[in-house]
């Protein structure tokens, strides 16, 4: 299947490709959530550096009791942090071994995903995420050893900038103007939308079909299932990579459902799931297909159902939470 968009998806074996052929301009970020993940991860990390790859983790980008993505320029102290400035790489590459449920099947990549929105959001068209069931977490290690003589110049050139930046809590000296402001929906937007007074859009939910139609609220912190109004059910879980279905056999299967459901390339489309995670890959998906205006509803069901208490339903009782973190990415 031919595509006809950016490249925000990209297999194992293509991401090699580019590090061998851009390597010094190639930066490596791993996703990673203290939650999911513990701090261990972390602490490997910080202890053997990598030139030319960083973490990154979700518990920077969101807070609570939403999950909402932080202010622009807290969002911005996160990224400039980890050296991730507009321009400062030719490429960049995201991924993460985080494995989430999503009703009875599993989902991963949803936290690359959500890294990936901030940095369209700020116009980096050149990050891509590793969408790839071959992904472990030595590929920092394995990629530096492709690239010995780059990684050596890229940390003879980085370093001396590393000291540089802005530390936690110290001010960016210059803020970003966002280059897609319109790809994260806010809550009065869905408001205007649902009443009619911005257009026609497509409002997709991605998460299970038991949290669709009310069955579960999938987490422990979200005490009424339901739905937006006039969304349409295409399931996170029913794309995921594998070794038994490519990335370009579930970007063609996505392609002929929403096609089904008479959803064209240009039109507006707003994707929305629990808390932002499972929303964001979709984003990226329909994003590699070509569609051309694509928008991600951040609050998601988390933030509707606190405004909205009747599009929803009491929760059920003896409800097993599929994701429960205290303190979520």
């Amino acid at each position: 299947m031919k595509r006809s968009a950016p490249e925000v998806l990209v297999t194992l074996s293509r991401a090699l490709q580019i590090l061998e052929r851009q390597a010094p301009e190639v930066l490596v970020v791993e996703v990673v959530s203290e939650f999911y993940q513990g701090p261990s991860l972390l602490g490997h990390r910080a202890s053997h550096p990598i030139p030319g790859f960083v973490q990154v983790k979700t518990e920077d980008l969101e807070t609570g009791p939403l999950w909402n993505l932080r202010s622009d320029a807290q969002l911005q102290q996160v990224l400039a942090r980890s050296g991730l400035v507009p321009g400062s790489h030719k490429q960049i590459l995201l991924f993460d071994n985080i494995q989430l449920a999503c009703g009875t099947a599993q989902s991963r990549f949803d936290a690359s995903a959500r890294l990936l929105s901030v940095l369209y959001y700020f116009g980096f068209s050149h990050a891509a995420i590793i969408l790839d069931p071959g992904i472990q977490p030595s590929f920092p290690d394995e990629s530096a050893a492709r690239r010995p003589e780059a990684v050596r110049r890229l940390a003879a050139r980085h370093l001396p900038a590393e000291a540089g930046r802005p530390q936690r809590g110290q001010a960016v000296q210059e803020r970003w103007v966002p280059v897609h402001p319109d790809y994260l929906v806010r809550y009065e937007t869905m408001v205007q939308l649902l009443a009619g007074d911005l257009g026609p859009y497509r409002l997709l939910d991605s998460r299970s079909a038991e949290e669709y139609d009310g069955t579960f609220t999938g987490y422990d912190y979200i005490p009424l299932a339901g739905r937006i109004p006039t969304a349409e059910n295409v399931v996170n879980g029913d794309y995921q990579v594998s070794a038994r279905e490519d990335l370009e056999a579930v970007l063609a299967r996505l392609a002929d459902a929403l096609a089904r459901k008479g959803i064209g390339t240009k039109d507006r489309i707003v994707w929305y799931c629990g808390t932002g995670w499972r929303a964001s890959r979709m984003c990226a998906l329909t994003r590699a297909l070509g569609y051309t205006n694509v928008a991600l509803y951040d609050g998601g069901w988390n933030e509707w159902h606190r405004h909205h208490p009747q599009d929803g339903s009491q929760r059920p009782s003896g409800m097993e939470a599929w994701n429960v973190p205290d303190d979520p990415g």
